[in-house]
């Protein structure tokens, strides 16, 4: 996913074909995760529906300093954004928002909204309080790039890590087939075994004649 400074851009060029395509490429899981996130740091409620998570739009509002949901309400339609009326939901979701969001039964017609819209009301407001939540964003976005590159650097150092073990296990194995071939006494079947080894190690090693093999010592009685 591209920079939030990209999306500052598409935001002030009122790009909204670039900002729809910029959304696009943030999978729901981590928009879900950020969504919550948020709710923790900005003391915000959230609410999963169908594996999507949502808050509601004045709660948003406030948040980023707005007298009314009509500032948000003007970027989710200019942008397209995602958004989902109460009352389109069952009446046990109904209850349910009902009792995490503190709404009355008259705001059946409630709309909530998903991390797009508080993305683009972070990153489009000039207030203080959404200067608050852009700055959050970008360093919640340098962490999380710090992270990627964090964990690359992990990956790079697990396969030489594991190269380094596969090098071991073959020298290891070597040695062991080396000395298996050291027991077989002089003659047809120790020359064989020798040349299947080389054959097997790609390796060069001395004839029976010479009666020892690499990593063998010639024992002199005293």
């Amino acid at each position: 996913m591209e920079s939030l400074i990209k999306l500052e851009e598409l935001l002030l060029e009122e790009n909204s074909e670039g900002v729809k395509g910029y959304l696009s490429e943030i999978d729901r899981k981590t928009a879900n995760e950020m969504m919550m996130k948020a709710g923790e740091v900005f003391g915000f409620p959230t609410i999963e529906i169908y594996g999507v998570v949502y808050t509601h739009m004045g709660m948003l509002a406030k948040i980023f300093g707005y007298a009314s949901t009509s500032g948000i309400s003007n970027l989710v339609e200019k942008h397209q954004l995602h958004s989902v009326k109460l009352a389109w939901y069952t009446l046990e979701v109904y209850s349910m928002a009902r009792e995490i969001f503190g709404l009355s039964e008259k705001d059946s017609k409630a709309t909530f909204v998903t991390w797009d819209t508080f993305l683009i009301a972070g990153m489009y407001g000039q207030n203080p309080e959404a200067q608050k939540a852009k700055l959050y964003l970008l360093k919640a976005e340098r962490a999380f790039r710090i992270g990627m590159a964090s964990e690359s650097v992990l990956a790079v150092a697990k396969a030489e890590w594991m190269g380094y073990r596969l090098v071991a296990q073959k020298v290891k194995d070597e040695i062991f087939l080396i000395g298996q071939v050291e027991r077989i006494k002089d003659g047809p079947f120790k020359e064989a075994a020798i040349e299947a080894l080389e054959r097997l190690t790609g390796k060069t090693f001395p004839s029976p004649i010479q009666r020892q093999l690499p990593f063998t010592h010639e024992v002199k009685q005293p």
